[in-house]
């Protein structure tokens, strides 16, 4: 079994158009006008990513001699069951849980075999007050398993997370003054 993650990334454009027509007149010494809108302040609060940042670590798990004993390691993957993230001050704790699978030789055949490796990392990150969302994903890089002579495992994983902030930021938006029909008074 090969593991192979693949990545994509999408970008968005995002167009608003508000849209106020009202009938107001505006007047001087000579000339009265109607106009289809007058100028008009909106605000709108847009998340955008206020950073992106991608994180190595470790994690490792001895597992006691199996019974029948393990003679060799046959092959080995591990997938990640999920990530959550915990905000602190200036960090992000990401955890979850890597499901590795082992196929090992012992006297009595080949077995396939899953173990739960739990990792907990904190990763340094700046966190704006204006924070929206915090997202993590992690995936599996290598998996590193060890046979040792009393026939226990030692399962070392090497991951990546990348850590996303989303923050929001307030636009305002002007509208512009159109005119409709002239008229003389």
């Amino acid at each position: 079994g090969e593991s192979r993650v693949i990545k994509a990334a999408f970008s968005v454009k995002t167009s608003i158009k508000i849209n106020e027509p009202k009938a107001y007149t505006v007047a001087d010494d000579v000339f009265e006008r109607d106009y289809d809108s007058v100028p008009v302040k909106t605000a709108v609060t847009l998340p955008h990513i206020h950073s992106q940042s991608e994180n190595s670590f470790s994690a490792e798990a001895k597992l006691p001699p199996a019974t029948p004993k393990t003679e060799s390691i046959l092959d080995s993957s591990a997938r990640v069951g999920g990530t959550s993230v915990e905000k602190g001050e200036n960090a992000v704790t990401a955890s979850g849980i890597f499901t590795v699978t082992l196929l090992t030789s012992t006297a009595d055949g080949v077995y396939s075999q899953d173990f739960q490796v739990p990792f907990t990392q904190t990763f340094q990150t700046e966190i704006p007050n204006n924070t929206s969302e915090i997202t993590a994903e992690t995936s599996v890089l290598e998996v590193i398993p060890t046979l040792h002579s009393d026939g226990s495992i030692t399962i070392r994983i090497i991951a990546s997370t990348e850590i996303t902030v989303v923050s929001e930021t307030e636009e305002s938006f002007v509208s512009e003054l159109t005119k409709r029909v002239a008229r003389k008074t």
